[in-house]
């Protein structure tokens, strides 16, 4: 895919937007405007799936590392114990040898913990090298690490095929995009409001954020609380920013996103025009190297 997730799904509402507006003169014949909507909301739906999936496989992965942590930690502490203890004995201190406890890898560790437990239960499984560092305990250990891992690449095989799936349903959306786009300006040539419209509000290239730029500060919601007021509610991204902010235009008043705020988290109320306005917002996050745009999300005020 030659373009970014964040992108083609910005290129969808736009091609959506354009399309809704200039539906009373000319709708393409591959998409109708419900159609349109229907795949804005199947992206957000797999884009949100896909970053839920996400979440639980990273929380299982981290519950099996902090373990492998744990039994590194301990195959480190018995090993260096046994050959102090043993430092005399010349057969043990020959099977010692050839034991390791380097780490340096999810596999490695537990071979090496599985190698020190079988040498360790036939010196001596009652000994304790450090407090509370039983055998049994330290096998329990590994148990629950196999047990973890099993269960990180069960939810890690999930999320590759949610993530396969939004990535297959954004190509396919993008591939449309590109079809309507060149419709649309065949229908519309440039001069004509329609084709002039298109033309500044459709992205068409993929340019990937400047270097150290900060991700987009995502905005998750606008809600219309009347009488011109709309609550904005923002979700993750920004960090990075040393300039935030919410941006908007009124369609057919005050295009180009000629209005703005300071965004402040977690959400704010901003006027944003009257009655019967369509309205659209982004975020702008930016810093010394760059700046970014959120998802455009729109609504008419009531």
């Amino acid at each position: 895919m030659g373009s970014s997730l964040e992108f083609i799904e910005t290129r969808l509402q736009a091609t959506r937007d354009a399309q809704t507006e200039i539906a009373a003169t000319w709708v393409w014949e591959e998409q109708t405007v419900v159609q349109w909507d229907t795949r804005v909301t199947d992206f957000t739906a797999k884009k949100a799936a896909s970053a839920t999936q996400e979440g639980l496989m990273l929380n299982k992965r981290a519950l099996y590392e902090a373990t492998l942590v744990q039994i590194h930690d301990l195959t480190v502490d018995g090993v260096k114990m046994a050959r102090i203890k043993w430092r005399k004995d010349e057969p043990r201190k020959a099977i010692l040898s050839t034991l390791s406890a380097d780490g340096g890898g999810r596999d490695k560790v537990q071979a090496e913990a599985r190698a020190w437990a079988a040498v360790w239960a036939s010196f001596d499984a009652a000994w304790v090298p450090t407090p509370g560092n039983t055998l049994v305990a330290f096998n329990t250990l590994i148990s629950l690490s196999e047990t973890q891992e099993n269960a990180f690449k069960m939810e890690h095989t999930k999320w590759r095929e949610k993530a396969e799936e939004l990535n297959d349903f954004a190509e396919a959306c993008e591939e449309l995009c590109v079809a309507w786009y060149g419709a649309a300006t065949t229908v519309f040539p440039e001069g004509t409001p329609q084709g002039d419209m298109i033309r500044s509000t459709v992205p068409t290239t993929y340019s990937p954020p400047p270097a150290g730029a900060p991700h987009p500060l995502e905005l998750t919601s606008v809600e219309d609380l009347g009488g011109g007021q709309v609550k904005a509610t923002y979700g993750s991204g920004g960090e990075t920013a040393t300039s935030l902010q919410l941006q908007w235009e009124v369609v057919g008043v005050s295009p180009g996103y000629s209005h703005s705020a300071v965004a402040v988290r977690p959400q704010q109320t901003v006027a944003a025009g009257v009655a019967g306005n369509l309205v659209r917002f982004r975020t702008r996050a930016a810093n010394a190297s760059g700046e970014v745009f959120s998802l455009v999300r729109e609504l008419t005020l009531g």
